[in-house]
């Protein structure tokens, strides 16, 4: 897959075997499109990574459905990218971990400051309620916090050091509930402000998932200083 001119291009050679049948899988002009319910913010350069939009008015659960009624269109051939295609080396991403909130502070009237209690990098999970249609909610994420964040702009904090910008929104349908969790981006980060929310969140509707590739662990180290197993818990956890 490759982001060109601001579309998204893909191809898809997929060998599906059962038994003694097999069947290839190709991308082609009768492959529909449609666009998601996600996009992206920020760059994704350094200090503006940004993250995901996530629309909840675009409907996805019948995206396979075509009697759905959402605008499709063929898919267009395009020139082959200068590359070669080789298959993934590294191990795939799991969610290794659940964290729970650790205190919710507010802000302001619609604002509130998350403490999941420790840094991890991974995805923020969040039920949403009793929201309007159209209704945009911030979530701008530090692994750093001091001091009462104080509002610079819409989506720039000061959480007492260098801010990054790590931030993902969230826009309600006219459903009453719907659920906030990123799927293509992760952030590193302890503190969240959520921003937009018309009730105070409650902690049992959020839950913090830290993401890591699945490998299995090569070696560890013991002994009997404290410091120092607990240096080496820091630098696994660290890379982790």
């Amino acid at each position: 897959m490759e982001r060109k001119s601001g579309r998204i291009s893909f191809r898809l050679q997929s060998h599906l075997i059962s038994g003694t049948s097999s069947v290839i899988v190709l991308t082609d002009t009768t492959w529909q499109t449609g666009n998601s319910n996600i996009s992206q913010i920020g760059s994704w350069r350094w200090n503006q990574m940004g993250g995901e939009l996530i629309d909840d008015r675009i409907p996805m659960h019948e995206w396979y459905n075509p009697n759905s009624g959402r605008d499709l269109k063929n898919a267009i051939r395009i020139t082959k990218p200068p590359a070669s295609t080789r298959s993934q080396v590294c191990g795939t991403n799991i969610i290794s971990d659940s964290i729970q909130v650790k205190t919710i502070t507010a802000i302001s009237d619609n604002t509130w400051l998350i403490d999941f209690g420790e840094n991890f990098t991974g995805w923020m999970r969040m039920k949403i309620s009793n929201q309007a249609a159209g209704d945009t909610i911030d979530f701008i994420y530090s692994d750093f916090c001091n001091k009462k964040p104080n509002k610079k702009s819409r989506y720039n904090w000061d959480f007492g050091n260098a801010s990054i910008d790590q931030r993902d929104a969230y826009v309600c349908s006219d459903s009453k509930s719907g659920v906030f969790c990123p799927k293509f981006n992760y952030h590193a980060f302890r503190y969240v402000i959520v921003q937009g929310l018309k009730r105070e969140p409650r902690a049992g509707d959020i839950s913090g998932y830290m993401i890591e590739p699945d490998l299995d662990k090569s070696g560890f180290f013991t002994c009997s200083d404290p410091d120092l197993n607990a240096i080496f818990e820091l630098n696994r956890y660290t890379f982790r």
